[in-house]
């Protein structure tokens, strides 16, 4: 990790170094690694930043469950490619708010 120019150490950056070299690691170990290293960190912060890598990721893998799913409900593997062919069909139609109307108009 690299220290800034203004000499402090951004704890929290440094909480997440370790944790990525040991991802498994205990909020003491993190603790214990940091004061090796001549940096002082409260348990709460590491907490803190533990949970906030963890939602991080539960996000982005249900993200990828939900593109996936959408992509299964279309058929289309592709989301870009759908987007492309609605834009296609919008430009057909006579643009956006035309297309809007007839797709309102056959929820009716």
């Amino acid at each position: 990790m690299s220290k800034p120019k203004n000499g402090k150490v951004n704890k929290s950056q440094a909480i997440r170094d370790v944790l990525i070299q040991k991802p498994e690691a205990s909020a003491r170990e993190v603790i214990d690694l940091l004061a090796q290293q001549q940096i002082a960190v409260k348990s709460g912060l590491v907490y803190m930043i533990k949970g906030r890598l963890a939602q991080v990721k539960s996000h982005t893998k249900r993200r990828a469950e939900r593109i996936a799913s959408a992509g299964r409900k279309t058929g289309s593997a592709d989301p870009v490619a759908l987007i492309l062919k609605v834009k296609s069909l919008a430009k057909d139609a006579g643009g956006m708010h035309a297309l809007h109307a007839l797709v309102g108009a056959l929820c009716e």
